[in-house]
């Protein structure tokens, strides 16, 4: 009875061994194939992942490609196109010097170029190389006419003093102020009180030569404004500018000589 009671178990775990067996393969081929069916897809989704990586890489490459001439073109088109002429604004000038009657044996030349001052303006500066002069003080201005290649022997060709504003005939650093305190400079109320031509005097030492340089605030060598005496002339008196007579640059004598105001 005590074998028969037993029986089943050993017949039972037996028959689950063998059972089993079977089972365990099936499932063993059922993972291989699902590993090798999973492989398979995931080699399909790498051959596609790099087919579509292949894509944009191409594209990429081509719109890289294309990106990289236009550069090229835009900028062979900027490099070709030239650049726009820029004004140069002459920044010397000078007047040769023509002798009129009155001035006979007389020559030379007068240069202008600018420089800032301790007060940080900008000033004209005018050179004077003549010889020839009498001894002493010339009256020393611009004329209004710079077209002096017909003039007469007289140098009435030149007009009068450069006179934009209507102001007095005076001194070079003339200026006036409407009220009881001095002026010092175009400040404070104060405005300037002469020609734009009234440049003063130059100096002729005893052998007739004058070096003379005069330095003025109030003229320009910049197109475009009412001081600029570019395209003017240079006047030469044969005598003294008193600072006071409208009458020939401040009663200083006939002109002796003149020359257009033309960049250098």
């Amino acid at each position: 009875m005590f074998a028969l009671a037993n029986a089943p178990t050993t017949t039972t775990t037996a028959t689950t061994r063998v059972s089993c067996a079977p089972r365990v393969r099936g499932a063993a081929r059922i993972a291989r194939r699902a590993s090798v069916s999973a492989k398979a897809s995931t080699s399909s989704r790498d051959d596609m992942d790099n087919s579509a990586l292949d894509a944009f890489g191409a594209r990429t490459t081509r719109a890289f490609v294309a990106f990289i001439a236009s550069l090229n073109t835009a900028a062979f088109v900027v490099a070709a196109t030239p650049a726009p002429a820029v004004a140069k604004v002459a920044t010397e000038y000078v007047a040769v010097l023509t002798p009129t009657k009155s001035g006979a044996g007389a020559s030379g030349t007068v240069t202008f170029t600018t420089e800032i001052n301790r007060s940080n303006q900008e000033v004209v500066v005018a050179k004077a190389n003549i010889k020839g002069l009498a001894a002493g003080k010339h009256g020393f201005n611009i004329h209004e006419n710079g077209d002096v290649a017909n003039c007469d022997a007289e140098g009435a060709c030149t007009g009068k003093s450069y006179n934009p504003d209507s102001r007095p005939h005076r001194g070079p650093t003339s200026v006036k102020k409407f009220g009881a305190s001095a002026c010092h400079g175009l400040y404070d109320g104060c405005v300037l009180n002469r020609h734009i031509g009234d440049l003063g005097n130059i100096v002729a030492t005893d052998d007739g030569v004058s070096m003379t340089t005069v330095k003025d605030l109030y003229t320009t060598l910049k197109p475009g404004t009412s001081n600029y005496i570019g395209g003017r002339s240079v006047v030469i008196r044969a005598g003294v500018d008193d600072f006071e007579t409208e009458e020939n640059d401040g009663n200083a004598g006939p002109i002796i000589l003149y020359g257009e105001i033309v960049p250098k």
